[in-house]
């Protein structure tokens, strides 16, 4: 009677394999925990802007205001990148660029005032910025109508420290969702 011979494994391979089994496991654990740490860093500053339009009329104080007003809502500051509006389809450098050049040369009892957004302006956490302001009935209105209007358009884009790029496309009749930008390296 022929005895079979049987591949004989001995304790420590079987021990080398299950070492290599369990540190390539070890790997990609490792590799998905730096991935989701990754994640949560990004997140951890990741800018929200949103604009807000706010309105007071009192006849009685003879109050009328109107303040069109870019907020960061998010958890980290937002680094400007570029900053355009459009209105009648004319480009123009900024909200100070299209008030001087609709509504500087008016007369107007009231007053009014603009900021402009330039490119690497820091927007931190909370932070908020009255793009264009009006004291005055008669300024009021002129500017909510310039605002209002369907082909008025701002286009911000901006960035997190982490250089993740948003844009955010702003019309008073349509605004859509935030736009995340994809990097190319």
């Amino acid at each position: 009677m022929k005895e079979k011979l049987k591949p004989r494994i001995s304790s420590n391979t079987w021990t080398a394999i299950m070492a290599t089994i369990v540190s390539i496991c070890a790997l990609a654990v490792s590799s998905y925990q730096a991935y989701i740490q990754h994640q949560q860093q990004e997140a951890s500053v990741w800018p929200f802007l949103q604009v807000d339009i706010s309105q007071t009329d009192s006849d009685l104080k003879n109050e009328h205001e109107f303040y069109y007003t870019l907020i960061n809502k998010g958890v980290g500051p937002a680094i400007i990148d570029s900053c355009t509006v459009i209105l009648n389809d004319t480009m123009y450098q900024g909200m100070s660029d299209l008030i001087s050049q609709k509504l500087k040369r008016k007369k107007f009892k009231g007053t009014f005032g603009y900021v402009d957004i330039y490119p690497s302006r820091i927007i931190a956490q909370g932070e908020q910025l009255n793009l264009a302001g009006a004291q005055g009935n008669d300024i009021k209105d002129s500017m909510i109508n310039l605002i209002q209007d369907a082909s008025f358009r701002m286009m911000i884009r901006y960035h997190s420290i982490y250089q993740r790029q948003w844009q955010l496309n702003i019309n008073y009749h349509h605004s859509p969702p935030l736009q995340t930008i994809e990097l190319k390296d």
